[in-house]
């Protein structure tokens, strides 16, 4: 790619970049273009910015929504419960299961029972299966560790996953599933345990309410088509 001179050009160039998938990586364009992260983020910084920076991403600033986690645990909490119940006939006893950061997988936390093993690198699930769990029965708890990332409650690492790892069966949520079956979360952080996970897995299903159908947010990060199953709260 020849090397944009200006900033509304480089902002073109970026926004050729991410034509498909509505993000790119920072240091990725900054590499395509030829220009530092800096000269970047200053371009998106600037007066009538098509692209934000969100951490290490750029993003289209229309798909960058402000997301707030204590006011997304409040929305639509009936939905969330009802899609939850309608994911726990697909967990089978005695299976590891991976249950993803997020404001409705959080509420299959209370319904899992052993004999299961969690695995989960959120914090609000960890909390709901470590309380069962020392209540007696064989429920098992498996946290992943990392830096702790506020905005979603969970923690991330590098690599993404222990080497070796393995479920039977990952819950993975999603802030959008578009029309097209892209599946998107609102931070980029999220992106490479979710793949990872999606690849470590026998069996994937996404759980999300209604609310989610027809949204694209920031990060993509999978294809309805690498799924079993999408399970939403019932129509």
């Amino acid at each position: 790619m020849a090397r944009p001179s200006g900033r509304q050009e480089r902002l073109e160039a970026v926004m050729g970049l991410i034509a498909a998938s509505g993000s790119v990586r920072l240091r990725d364009a900054a590499t395509r273009l030829g220009v530092t992260e800096m000269t970047l983020r200053r371009d998106v910084a600037g007066p009538h910015a098509p692209l934000r920076a969100l951490g290490g991403w750029l993003v289209r600033a229309s798909l960058a929504p402000d997301y707030d986690l204590p006011a997304e645990m409040d929305r639509h909490v009936e939905a969330k419960r009802a899609a939850a119940r309608a994911a726990l006939p697909l967990i089978r006893p005695g299976t590891r299961i991976f249950v993803d950061c997020g404001t409705t997988t959080v509420h299959l936390a209370p319904l899992l029972a052993g004999p299961l093993t969690v695995v989960t690198h959120a914090l609000p699930v960890a909390q709901i299966v470590a309380q069962a769990a020392g209540q007696g029965g064989d429920l098992a708890l498996d946290l992943l560790g990392g830096a702790y990332h506020p905005a979603t409650a969970a923690f991330f690492a590098r690599p993404a996953l222990p080497d070796g790892s393995r479920f039977d069966l990952a819950v993975i949520s999603a802030g959008g599933i578009d029309s097209d079956g892209a599946l998107s979360c609102s931070h980029g952080a999220e992106v490479a345990l979710k793949q990872a996970v999606i690849a470590a897995s026998r069996q994937r299903i996404v759980l999300a309410d209604r609310s989610k159908l027809d949204l694209r947010r920031p990060y993509v990060f999978a294809s309805r088509a690498v799924f079993d199953a999408v399970v939403l709260d019932p129509a």
